[in-house]
Formats: C-alpha cells, structure tokens, sequence
C-alpha cells in the first residue's frame, strides 16, 4: 500500500513520518480543522490524473481522553474527534477504512461517542472490530489496542484467529501452544497472504511426545 497524503497537527511527528515515508504528502493541521475538501483537493494538486478515488483512510483519533492513563473524563473535547474522524471518512467516501484507538475506548462510559460515531459509519461501511495486541503483529509493545474496520464489499476477517467449540476467541495462533480438553475441537484461521511454501504444523499429547501427529501445509500463491 502507497500512503499518499498524511496528516497530524505535531510539526515533529510529521518530520519523523517523512523520513520513513519520503513519497508522502505530509500537512500540518488539527483533524478538527480539516475539512474532506481541503484533502481532495491535496491529493487533485499532488497526482494530476488522480481519479478520485481512494482505497482507504488509516487513522488514530486522539487517546487521552478514553486512556486509563488519564482522567477518563466523557466530557474531554479530543474524544469527540472520534466522530470527527468518521465524518472525514463519510465524505472522503474511501472504499475501506481503520482506525485505531486504546482498548478503554469500549468501555460502557464512552457509548454515547462511539455508538454515534459507529452508527454513522454503519450507514455507508460493512463493520468489524476487534481487539489486538499490538505485540503480536509485530510492534514492539504489549499493549492492546481496538481496530475499527470498514470496508464497502463485504467483512473484514481478523487477521489471525482461532474458534474453540464453535466460538471465537483471541489467540497467537501463529506461534502458541493451543491445549485442547478432552472433547474440544478448534479451528485456527491464519492469514498466508504473503507467504508461499511448506510449512510443518504439530500435534502433541501432553506428557506423551512420541504421540500424536504432525503435518504438512503446502501453501501456492
């Protein structure tokens, strides 16, 4: 994915982002301010056979007031930015988006914020949410984190999940063990977008390593 224009209202973020991302717009302006118009027209000035277009928005609203860090106070005018950003979305009308927030952002407290600002993304966008940790694609940091995904043409599925007894839950399933009781069954869904090959997958019985049985998954892209 190219990331064509990225916007932020910290001068310094901005200058770190260039750097890894030298192809990309950067613009020095509060979400707050900001109106779809003005990105468009951004993107019409930069690309000049641009279409119009746009495969998606990635964002992150501002944290603080949702974070257990800080005081957690509904009334913190930067959790409003959350609806703000969704509008954004709205009238950018991309065919997908992301937004990423602190897992707190779900709590019950916040509902009134992100009912409104999911019910209006629910009338143009097919939604999924989920909550990740950030640790286990590959950031640095054992934190978790609530994804927002919208997409025109159809669910997103989570990257990497696993179904024990016909629910879901949230595991590594790339890389943990998975203990089965006695009667269970477990689906494990992995994503080998990018990867081609043979790769060996194990079962074991606990305390018996001589027993239970391996195989083999040859992926072709």
């Amino acid at each position: 994915m190219q990331f064509k224009v990225a916007i932020d209202n910290n001068p310094k973020v901005l200058a770190t982002y260039q750097i890894n991302f030298p192809n990309t717009t950067v613009f020095c302006k509060d979400i707050k301010d900001i109106t779809a118009a003005e990105i468009r027209e951004i993107l019409q000035n930069k690309y000049q056979n641009w279409d119009g277009e746009i495969a998606a928005v990635i964002g992150g609203p501002p944290c603080q007031g949702f974070s257990v860090a800080g005081k957690q106070d509904v009334n913190d005018e930067r959790s409003q930015l959350v609806i703000k950003f969704i509008n954004l979305v709205v009238e950018l009308n991309p065919s997908m988006f992301v937004m990423e927030n602190v897992a707190a952002i779900e709590y019950k407290k916040f509902s009134q914020i992100t009912g409104n600002a999911w019910s209006l993304a629910e009338e143009h966008y097919i939604l999924s949410k989920w909550l990740l940790t950030a640790s286990d694609y590959g950031v640095p940091q054992k934190r978790q984190r609530a994804i927002w995904v919208g997409s025109k043409f159809g669910e997103v599925a989570i990257p990497f999940e696993i179904s024990r007894n016909g629910r879901a839950e949230p595991y590594r399933v790339w890389k943990d063990k998975v203990h089965l009781a006695q009667g269970e069954t477990v689906h494990c869904r992995l994503c080998f977008a990018d990867f081609t090959g043979k790769t060996v997958y194990h079962c074991h019985i606990l305390d018996h390593e001589d027993l239970g049985m391996m195989g083999i998954l040859d992926i072709r892209g």
